[in-house]
């Protein structure tokens, strides 16, 4: 609708005449409707009497008055309507320009210039072109008439008069035409600016609150992992000179093309986004007027593309059509038509902005696409890149890696001194793994593999993994490497057991037993991260601690720890103290036991204290007692050494410690014989305790039925002494025990006779060991 030249009836009548209804259009409808209507009735003028064929053409025109009046009200009724489903389409077509290429305020005010406009000047000069139509639509003027009147005799010019009665009715037609159209126009008019203009009007202001408040929101977008965001506030802006911090690198990830790169890479993607200036054909934009052109394509949905997805377009949806009261039929179909207002919806929400930013971004082969499609083996390459930075790119792909490689390493750390000590006297190495390395037949490929190998710290396996990754694929825009360890023993992880340590040393007396209680939902034997026969032989070796005075138990009130003799080192050694399961929580006196071995847990956390791996010597005491065999228990020709701990006991009544036996009447004993009774005594005495009240009947052989054997009720169970969590390994320790006091008191008594014999005896004693059943 262009209504900047008409300021009168005139010009509007004019407007109506020469764009609206386009004026090869009508005067053909009026020639057409006049010739069938009117010229096909009369008889041909030539040859008659002018005074009979005159009152012929009065009856004819008074006869066809009202069809042909008709015919103009169907023609403009058809105009308007179609005209006003037009109207509605420009307008949002309009508006929809405005506010991409001048704002919102902009357009609202569009809109309110137009509705004053129609209100105070269209429809009244519709109006006024209204009257044009009160004349009647069949009068001659009085020229043709009296040219008719005055012929005498016959008519011999009918042709003539033909042609100037055809023109007088066709002008008076259109005439009639065109004010019905006025009418018409007037009253849609009237209705546009109400149903259409201000509906259309309040959707633009709602929309403007909804970007003000955006706008105004202090919403705070930190996270480096919260990119993608509807908040308006945390979007970047043209004129910010660095991204946001939150658009740099995470803290696992590498970008080859960082955000402090953004705004160069950015000004040359936008000025390429359009191609060359319409302007000046094969010229390209400037990086300011690129930008105001795809800020007018992304506000507007509508945009140049080569490929299959079209531009979503739709800035204003007509979410429900207009329908004038003043056509209340469709001349196409003849159906009644429901008069309602239109209804409006302006996709200009952060959220609606955003996602066409993107699909401009995603179109098919353009700047932005080519740029975040590109491949790994692409960049190297130099695609897209000057001879002068192909170099760059390769050298800056090395660097990159090699920083990804420190990314990728394990989140936990391992102590070098404890895997040093446990693995093999190396310190801590990384193994890593990869994805698809797209550089296979480029030089960049050796570059990175010099990179491993040339790192002291990373393992051999990691170079075979890479050299099975490196392939030539041409999509893969990542490259994922996975850090690990190699399999360390859990001791090695000081990152984890610290925390531990520095939790139950920080703990007060009083809150202990709350750190403690729950922690362990398991028996013993399930809880103790060892294996069974590792914890079997630290139960042997307690017992036999016990007999030949290598274990100093405290005395109450119990405030010196546990202590066991190493041998090796001629030294007493402290078990964690205080234990996890204090003295003051336990049901019986042989609680001791399961106390220090539950609180092996304690050692396992300090264990990298200076110097490392001390805080397990007690326990590798307590095992090496019994069995000191470093790879796994002593098979074979190989005894275990706790049996000399008992020949050496047997034989002097000390192993050096200088402390006493436990067993009772070991200490007045003066020869091998009466200690190793004692000894006897002792362990038999323990093993009884076990097998008969802590062990179900017929359990490793145990007799059974005391008090604790078997707990079928809850009460009984929470008197139980945690004794009972390791009766199964004492039953079996102290057989173990009694046998070896057998073969160690003989050696013990003829000290000659074991030195001469060699392996082939000690064998031979072994394979003469008592068959009880079952493989072992």
């Amino acid at each position: 609708l262009d209504v900047s030249a008409a300021q009168n009836s005139s010009a509007l009548g004019g407007w109506l005449a020469g764009q609206a209804m386009a004026r090869a259009n009508v005067p053909g409808e009026a020639h057409q409707i006049v010739t069938s209507q009117v010229l096909n009735q009369l008889p041909p003028p030539d040859g008659h009497e002018a005074s009979q064929w005159a009152p012929i053409l009065t009856n004819v025109l008074n006869s066809r008055r009202m069809s042909l009046s008709d015919g103009a009200a169907r023609v403009a009724y058809n105009w308007a309507f179609a005209w006003h489903q037009e109207l509605l389409g420009r307008v949002i077509d309009v508006v929809s320009g405005a506010i991409a290429n001048f704002g919102l305020p902009f357009a609202a005010a569009v809109v309110e210039r137009l509705r004053a406009d129609i209100r105070e000047w269209l429809v009244p000069a519709a109006g006024e072109l209204r009257r044009y139509d009160q004349s009647d639509i069949v009068a001659l003027s009085p020229q043709l008439q009296s040219a008719i009147t005055n012929i005498k005799g016959k008519v011999t010019n009918g042709q003539v008069i033909l042609t100037k009665v055809a023109e007088e009715l066709s002008a008076a037609w259109t005439q009639h035409t065109f004010a019905k159209a006025s009418g018409l126009l007037a009253d849609v008019l009237g209705a546009f600016t109400t149903d259409v203009l201000l509906p259309l009007g309040e959707a633009i202001a709602e929309q403007q609150r909804i970007l003000e408040q955006a706008r105004a929101s202090r919403a705070r977008h930190d996270g480096l992992a919260r990119l993608a965001t509807n908040e308006y506030s945390a979007w970047p802006s043209d004129a910010d000179h660095k991204a946001p911090e939150r658009f740099d690198e995470a803290n696992n990830e590498v970008l080859l093309t960082s955000s402090a790169q953004f705004l160069p890479q950015y000004t040359v993607d936008i000025e390429a986004a359009l191609g060359s200036d319409d302007a000046r054909p094969g010229s390209r934009m400037g990086f300011g007027q690129a930008r105001a052109a795809v800020v007018r394509r992304v506000i507007s949905g509508v945009w140049e593309t080569t490929g299959g997805v079209r531009p979503p377009g739709g800035l204003i949806e007509l979410t429900h059509t207009w329908q004038s009261k003043e056509l209340p039929t469709n001349p196409h179909t003849g159906e009644s038509t429901v008069p309602s207002r239109a209804r409006f919806d302006v996709h200009a929400r952060p959220a609606e902005l955003l996602q066409r930013a993107r699909m401009f971004v995603a179109r098919p082969e353009e700047s932005f696409h080519r740029f975040c499609s590109m491949s790994l083996r692409d960049y190297v390459r130099g695609v897209g890149a000057a001879e002068s930075e192909r170099q760059a790119r390769v050298d800056d792909m090395a660097g990159k890696f090699n920083q990804a490689l420190t990314l990728a390493l394990p989140l936990i750390s391992a102590n070098d001194a404890a895997v040093a000590l446990l693995h093999g006297g190396k310190g801590v190495e990384y193994r890593f793994k990869f994805s698809a390395v797209p550089f296979a037949d480029l030089r960049v490929a050796g570059d990175l593999e010099r990179v491993l190998i040339n790192n002291p710290q990373i393992d051999e396996s990691t170079r075979d993994n890479y050299l099975r990754s490196v392939d030539d694929s041409d999509h893969v825009r990542r490259l994922d490497i996975f850090g690990s360890y190699p399999l360390y023993a859990p001791l090695c992880f000081d990152s984890v057991l610290r925390p531990v340590s520095e939790q139950w040393s920080n703990t007060s007396p009083a809150g202990r037993d709350a750190f403690w209680t729950y922690r362990r939902a398991r028996p013993l034997d399930s809880a103790l991260p060892m294996a069974d026969i590792e914890r079997r032989a630290m139960v042997a070796g307690w017992f036999l601690g016990q007999v030949v005075g290598a274990i100093r138990i405290p005395e109450s009130p119990y405030s010196r720890p546990v202590e066991i003799f190493d041998r090796a080192n001629r030294e007493w050694l402290a078990f964690p103290h205080p234990l996890l399961t204090p003295p003051e929580r336990f049901k019986a006196p042989y609680d001791w036991l399961p106390a220090v071995l539950e609180s092996v847990l304690i050692a396992m956390a300090r264990s990298h204290q200076n110097p490392v791996m001390s805080s397990m010597q007690p326990y590798r005491a307590l095992r090496g007692l019994f069995d000191a065999s470093p790879l796994g228990p002593a098979t074979g020709i190989v005894e275990r050494s706790g049996k000399q701990a008992f020949v050496d006991w047997l034989a002097d009544g000390d192993i050096g410690s200088g402390a006493t036996s436990r067993a009772p009447g070991a200490a007045e004993a003066t020869d091998p014989t009466a200690r190793a009774e004692a000894a006897r005594t002792f362990l038999t005495t323990i093993r009884d305790l076990a097998g008969v009240h802590f062990m179900a009947p017929g359990e490793d052989g145990a007799p059974g039925g005391g008090t604790f054997s078997v707990i079928d009720d809850r009460a009984v169970a929470a008197q139980a002494p945690i004794f009972r969590d390791v009766a199964g390994d004492v039953h079996w320790a102290c057989g173990e025990l009694l046998t070896m006091l057998s073969d160690a008191e003989r050696d013990a008594l003829n000290p000659v006779a074991r030195s001469e014999q060699g392996p082939l005896v000690v064998e031979a004693k072994r394979l003469d060991m008592p068959d009880i059943g079952g493989a072992f």
